[in-house]
């Protein structure tokens, strides 16, 4: 709104080399990010939502770092809950429920599985509330698929990345707070807006059926019911397909 703009405009007053753009319009996530990326003018890309909060001083030239790789996509940070150690965002999965965020509310006070909420991981998708990749490759894939104003974007943008032969990265000494939902109600809480999501996810599955409900960074013995990383209890066959 107008006041809004007014605090911002004020505020970047003292912020040399900062350029706002405002145009009122339909939220669209994807419209934004690249009205974004065609104004900017340098070589990498850094989409953040307006609820991060930054605690890791480091956090953008770790990430830099390893954009900066020749095989690496996209980049992706981890995220807590506000004032807490709980996972919002260590990587996405790609299971029989569609894309969904790897130990999604667990506590970061032990190692999971394998340590894959310390080391640096391969995912087949990263969120967009913090997601640093070189301009070249976002134009490459694409870059943000308007059709999808709110869901399943970044996912969109990172299994185009994939496809086009580059890995998409968590870097978990990356650290951020995501005051997730706070500024906009989530979407399970409106049979609209769930109808909406089901829509959306359809579509990316069709943009992209080599990955239709199936994760080449998920290991097949693993369950594919659940985004804890649990012991797949069912046994695979040789002629199974494991998502048919």
């Amino acid at each position: 709104n107008e006041e809004n703009k007014n605090k911002i405009s004020e505020f970047l007053k003292s912020h040399e080399g900062t350029t706002y753009i405002y145009e009122k319009s339909e939220f669209n996530f994807s419209g934004m990010c690249n009205t974004g990326a065609k104004a900017a003018k340098g070589d990498y890309l850094l989409f953040l939502n307006d609820d991060i909060e930054i605690v890791c001083k480091d956090w953008m030239s770790i990430m830099l770092g390893q954009a900066m790789q020749p095989h690496t996509g996209a980049v992706g940070a981890k995220l807590y809950y506000p004032n807490s150690n709980i996972i919002q965002h260590i990587g996405v999965i790609n299971l029989l429920f569609g894309p969904s965020h790897a130990f999604f509310r667990q506590p970061d006070d032990r190692d999971l599985y394998y340590g894959k909420n310390r080391c640096i991981q391969n995912y087949v998708s990263v969120t967009g509330a913090c997601l640093l990749v070189s301009r070249k490759k976002y134009e490459e894939a694409g870059m943000m698929d308007e059709n999808l104003p709110v869901a399943y974007n970044d996912v969109d943008l990172c299994f185009s990345l994939y496809e086009k032969g580059y890995y998409n990265v968590t870097r978990n000494d990356a650290m951020l707070f995501h005051h997730e939902s706070l500024s906009r109600k989530e979407d399970n809480t409106d049979i609209d807006k769930m109808i909406k999501l089901f829509r959306d996810r359809s579509y990316l599955m069709k943009r992209h059926p080599s990955l239709c409900f199936t994760d080449p960074f998920y290991n097949r013995n693993l369950s594919d019911e659940s985004i804890m990383f649990y012991r797949r209890m069912t046994p695979l066959r040789a002629t199974d397909t494991f998502y048919d």
